[in-house]
């Protein structure tokens, strides 16, 4: 599939339809030459990565915990699950970006983008300790287990993918 006698490559190529109206059709055609709309699609292929993983556990979490509030006389409340579910997602997610914006830098700088997303991660963790325990008063043995499930399934899951990762890569 060559370009035509104009130099324009033909409509067939972009991954816009050719029944939308001429001001799409030209969007899609710019977006398709931009060198910054591959560099970001580049970048959320690799976001995805750890996304569809991180889903993943949320919905594993979701599903375990309803079976247990069904099924057993275990005392959660499913908001709280989903509270500190999507706590701890945010917090991992935050630090897996960190992560893997430094793996597109220089080598001088991965190691310090590295030692921040572990550093900012374990703060937010802290803090989120803080606020669980101390001023949400979540003391009771099944919330106590809840936290650290969650906090151990979540930080597992960070290293596993920062070693993964780090495997082929010389510091």
């Amino acid at each position: 599939m060559g370009r035509s006698q104009t130099g324009q490559s033909p409509w067939f190529i972009y991954p816009c339809f050719y029944n939308y109206s001429f001001p799409v059709r030209c969007i899609c055609r710019y977006l398709c030459r931009s060198q910054r709309f591959h560099q970001v699609t580049f970048y959320f292929r690799d976001f995805k990565k750890y996304f569809f993983g991180l889903l993943l556990i949320d919905f594993l979490v979701f599903l375990t915990g309803y079976v247990l509030i069904g099924y057993t006389s275990i005392t959660l409340i499913f908001r709280e699950i989903i509270f500190l579910t999507l706590c701890f997602f945010s917090i991992t997610l935050t630090s897996l970006l960190i992560f893997d914006s430094g793996q597109k830098k220089e080598v001088s700088s991965q190691t310090l983008h590295i030692l921040a997303a572990i550093v900012i991660k374990m703060l937010l963790e802290m803090v989120l300790a803080l606020v669980w325990f101390f001023i949400l008063k979540k003391t009771d043995p099944s919330n106590l287990l809840l936290f650290f499930v969650l906090y151990l399934a979540f930080s597992l899951y960070s290293i596993i993918f920062m070693l993964k990762t780090l495997k082929s890569k010389s510091l």
